[in-house]
């Protein structure tokens, strides 16, 4: 007997549309940008937001629904495929209204006719009302299941702001306009499939025909920046990711990777974007070893940038090893010139564990082999810091030798200088110490320590009290305590560039008080001190040569 085969059709559930629609949208400004989509699909001319605390109102002067045909079969089905003949600009899926109605009672009035949905109260049902009047465009009235806080209307105004600015329809949101034409906008690069502006910072924010899809990570491309495209890019069905098969997409991205190189190429400075993209193209062969070699692409645990070559001076480094950008520890191991110490982000950055394997993978991409990658000596960072110390002493005056004592007068009345730079930079208590590992420490609050083994190291020179000026400055910009392992933000090192002038006053302010602070210590000025009195002399006796120069007195 022959076997019977019978074809059948899948089938969704109810529930599972019911879930579509609560479960579409994650936010109540993605359900409204469905909305504002709809009308430029509508072909309104202009659309109108009203955001208030318990209700959302959406009107445009589009087409609207022009019959009761067009209702039972574009609003009553859920993914309905979209005719050609509609010349729709987003409408994809048939499935963005289903967001409106996750947030609240809707209410629709389009033409002669009223639809009234409440998700939450009657599920899958809805009402359909025959109205004498007919309503020109399209008008949805949205109650809101849950009342907006202050908070939630700033975040859904920040939200739309950001991603219908480029939408080519006037948009007005609680009467203030929030789109604009980006055909009247400048840009970079204008191609026939999109406009494109690139910055060095943040993330790339793609808008397809003007509506914000997504915004990639500024290391995805190495760039941050906009790109609105002026055909439709194929997106996900959640409108929040471009597929990977979209040919208009492929185009651009080609553009702004293109782009985005040739800013890059050269750059001596690089930020954290610009220098994963690099690595990115160095490991998928975009990039050849020879045009990244000067690139500073390696990231210290110290926190400055060195290019691969770093790795072939095992003379200035004999060994390699890898810690937490900001250790204390490691920062005294490239001081003393023990080991280049990499910081871990630079493993992470070229996809490795271990230093071993990014110096194989270094290895591996190397185009000429000139560099014996496998002779370069790795050692792990517990065992170079086997026995340093983190602790911290203070002492007490009368630990004080008299060269401290002194050091700290000259301290005490140069800080003056850089303390009153700005509101930050309070009275801090000077003192000094021991560690083995900083040069100089601060709660961030009420002291600064400075280390007995730095003070040692310092003459009373210029150069000197400049580094000690520097050290004071430095311990100034840390508004938080530093003895425990630290990073230098962006704002710590604006704050230390803006005030770095300073330092140039503590040194006057220091040499024109040295014999004073002498005579309080009962000392005589050493020899050494004595002909850095007279360098200063001479210079300001040089300076007064010329009566149109300003002499500067401390």
């Amino acid at each position: 007997m022959a076997s019977s085969i019978e074809t059948r059709q899948f089938r969704m559930h109810s529930q599972l549309l019911y879930d579509v629609i609560r479960r579409q949208a994650g936010t109540l400004s993605k359900a409204i940008l469905e909305g504002i989509m709809n009308m430029v699909d509508a072909g309104a001319k202009k659309g109108v937001v009203t955001l208030l605390p318990k209700r959302v109102v959406l009107e445009d002067n589009g087409q609207g629904f022009r019959s009761r045909e067009e209702i039972e079969k574009w609003f009553e089905v859920f993914g309905q495929p979209h005719d050609k003949s509609e010349g729709k600009t987003y409408g994809t899926f048939r499935m963005g209204r289903g967001q409106m109605f996750a947030f609240g009672k809707n209410t629709w009035r389009t033409g002669k006719f009223s639809m009234e949905v409440d998700i939450k109260g009657r599920g899958l049902d809805y009402d359909l009302l025959d109205q004498s009047k007919a309503h020109k465009g399209c008008k949805i009235e949205i109650e809101l299941y849950d009342q907006l806080m202050p908070s939630d209307m700033d975040s859904v105004i920040r939200d739309l702001e950001d991603w219908v600015k480029g939408c080519p329809m006037p948009v007005l949101l609680n009467d203030q306009r929030i789109s604009n034409d980006p055909a009247k906008a400048t840009w970079d690069t204008v191609t026939d499939e999109a406009y494109i502006k690139l910055k060095p910072t943040g993330g790339l924010s793609v808008y397809n025909l003007g509506v914000h899809v997504l915004t990639f990570p500024g290391y995805k491309y190495g760039t941050g920046g906009e790109v609105v495209s002026r055909q439709q890019v194929k997106v996900n069905f959640a409108r929040n990711d471009i597929q990977a098969d979209c040919p208009v997409w492929k185009v651009v991205r080609g553009v702004v990777d293109v782009r985005a190189a040739t800013k890059v190429q050269g750059k001596k400075a690089l930020n954290d974007n610009e220098r994963q993209r690099l690595a990115d193209r160095l490991l998928t062969g975009d990039l050849t070893p020879t045009d990244a070699r000067q690139m500073r692409l390696i990231t210290a645990a110290t926190g400055r940038q060195y290019d691969m070559q770093v790795f072939h001076n095992t003379h200035q480094w004999p060994q390699v090893t890898n810690a937490p950008k900001g250790s204390r520890k490691a920062d005294k191991l490239m001081k003393q010139k023990v080991a280049f110490v990499v910081a871990n982000e630079t493993l992470e950055r070229f996809r490795v564990s271990t230093v071993r394997c990014l110096l194989d993978r270094f290895a591996a991409i190397e185009d000429r082999g000139h560099m014996d990658w496998g002779r370069i000596k790795v050692v792990d960072f517990k065992t170079l810091t086997k026995g340093m110390s983190d602790k911290f002493d203070v002492f007490t005056e009368d630990e004080y030798n008299p060269t401290e004592r002194l050091w700290l007068l000259l301290m005490q009345h140069g800080i003056e200088r850089i303390r009153c730079t700005d509101r930050k930079a309070a009275y801090r208590r000077l003192q000094i110490g021991t560690s083995s590992t900083a040069a100089g420490w601060t709660d961030g609050a009420s002291y600064i320590c400075v280390g007995r083994a730095f003070l040692k190291r310092q003459r009373c020179t210029m150069a000197s009290y400049a580094r000690v000026g520097r050290l004071l400055l430095h311990e100034m910009c840390h508004q938080s305590p530093d003895l425990e392992d630290h990073d230098h933000d962006q704002e710590f090192y604006e704050e230390f560039h803006d005030h770095a002038d300073h330092i140039g006053n503590f040194v006057e302010a220091v040499m024109a008080y040295l014999p004073k602070a002498c005579e309080k210590l009962k000392r005589k000025l050493t020899r050494e001190q004595l002909g850095q009195m007279d360098l200063v002399a001479k210079a300001d006796a040089a300076i007064a040569e010329f009566p149109h120069v300003a002499v500067r007195k401390p």
